[in-house]
């Protein structure tokens, strides 16, 4: 069987199957418990959850997500989809020697403001069956966010496409195949990121669609 997939993103700062197993890999059981900063966010379903605690494995010890998970997302990528990932993969490369600088950044913790936002651009896309950071009625992404937080500065976006389980999300922005600028994997590993929304829900097209909504700027600027 061959899914669609597909990932985008939109950065914008300053003025500008199911979940695989609980295995923890090369984790304490410590590490990966402090990392499920969504545990007691209600409205968030599982999936959306783990997404939370991937994230920040990814930032708690990069070195160890590689070794830890990698093997199984491409395993998992490869049984599914046409497109392969072979181990010379230039993109797998560069993530192995990013993820290998990457220790103890902050975590990131979710918020329900950003859920909504992230929310309401998964259900729009899926509905519609459309990709990217505008709405179906042509909003762009300063405004939708400014709509939902008030304010459109120090927030960004990645989107994917295809997926719907956690790992394979996670994984995937991070590997960022075919994406030159690598923006998903620098939105995922800015030191500066504290707060996000995360949203998974059926696409019309590729059958669902995942929309991660960051946040890095000061404590307490969002609007409440």
């Amino acid at each position: 069987m061959d899914l669609k997939k597909l990932s985008c993103l939109f950065f914008v700062f300053s003025t500008t199957f199911s979940i695989y197993c609980q295995d923890t890999g090369l984790f304490s059981h410590e590490e990966w418990n402090k990392a499920n900063t969504a545990a007691d966010a209600s409205y968030l379903n599982t999936e959306e959850k783990e997404v939370f605690r991937y994230l920040n494995l990814a930032r708690t010890d990069g070195k160890k997500f590689f070794d830890s998970f990698l093997e199984v997302y491409i395993k998992h990528n490869n049984d599914l989809y046409s497109e392969k990932i072979d181990s010379d993969n230039s993109y797998l490369l560069s993530l192995k020697n990013d993820l290998s600088n990457i220790k103890g950044f902050r975590l990131i913790y979710p918020d329900v403001r950003i859920f909504k936002a992230a929310e309401y651009h998964a259900n729009d896309m899926g509905t519609n069956g459309i990709t990217g950071h505008s709405s179906s009625d042509g909003t762009g992404f300063f405004d939708r966010m400014k709509k939902f937080m008030g304010t459109e500065y120090y927030l960004s976006e990645n989107c994917s496409y295809g997926y719907s389980n956690a790992l394979d999300i996670v994984c995937n922005l991070l590997l960022d195949n075919g994406i030159p600028s690598l923006g998903h994997r620098k939105n995922i590993l800015n030191p500066d990121q504290n707060m996000a929304g995360v949203s998974i829900r059926p696409h019309k097209e590729y059958e669902s669609n995942c929309v991660i909504d960051f946040y890095c700027g000061p404590e307490g600027f969002l609007k409440k």
